[in-house]
């Protein structure tokens, strides 16, 4: 029992006498948007088939899809303060690049510039808006959710100077990880919102606007 109890006390965790304090890091959330890209490599068969996937002659066809993905790209910057062999290492920036990558996609039926090529981009970029709408409105949820994953995973501590690259990248990979779990939860809200555009109505509106569907 002797020798257990001695090798827990040299080899647990260690307490090191330096305070370094509970200070949070500045969070900086940066927007971006990527060019638009449109898309007509695809049949209205093909987008029915890519958007439900089954394609049914004679059925309801997908004409163009719009909308996009996110992204976020996190960078850390750190602190150290030495003190002999301990050092206290704390996030002192977090900047996180929140980019939206927009795209439409119009089924390659219609000619660019005819009637229902115009009718199918307007709707498509109401999603754009919509994707547009979502990201400004995530930016304060986003920056908060950061400061989370900063509270959970990379408080200032005190570590031995010799681990300090080691400890970072703990930090580091740990925060990433949070935030992507994050993204993905947003993806799906701003999924549930795009299919808000999609309502009957809206379809009704443009078909009534051109003839030769």
């Amino acid at each position: 029992m002797l020798l257990g109890a001695f090798i827990v006390g040299l080899y647990g965790g260690h307490a090191y006498a330096i305070d370094c304090g509970d200070s949070k890091p500045n969070v900086l959330v940066k927007k971006n948007k990527a060019p638009i890209e449109y898309i007509r490599n695809f049949t209205s068969a093909g987008l029915t088939q890519l958007h439900t996937g089954a394609y049914r002659p004679g059925g309801n066809n997908v004409l163009g899809l719009g909308g996009g993905l996110m992204s976020v790209d996190v960078d850390m910057e750190f602190e150290a303060r030495a003190d002999n062999s301990v050092s206290c290492l704390r996030p002192a920036k977090v900047v996180a690049d929140f980019t939206i990558h927009p795209a439409v996609m119009i089924a390659r039926n219609y000619e660019s510039g005819s009637c229902e090529y115009k009718a199918v981009l307007e709707h498509e970029h109401k999603h754009i808006d919509t994707l547009v709408r979502f990201q400004n409105q995530s930016v304060p949820n986003l920056r908060n959710a950061i400061y989370r994953a900063v509270r959970n995973h990379a408080r200032p501590k005190a570590v031995a100077t010799v681990n300090i690259d080691f400890i970072r990248e703990q930090m580091r990979k740990s925060v990433i990880l949070d935030v992507q779990e994050y993204l993905e939860q947003m993806q799906k809200i701003a999924a549930a919102q795009q299919k808000k555009v999609d309502t009957q109505e809206e379809y009704s509106r443009v078909a009534a606007l051109c003839e030769n569907w």
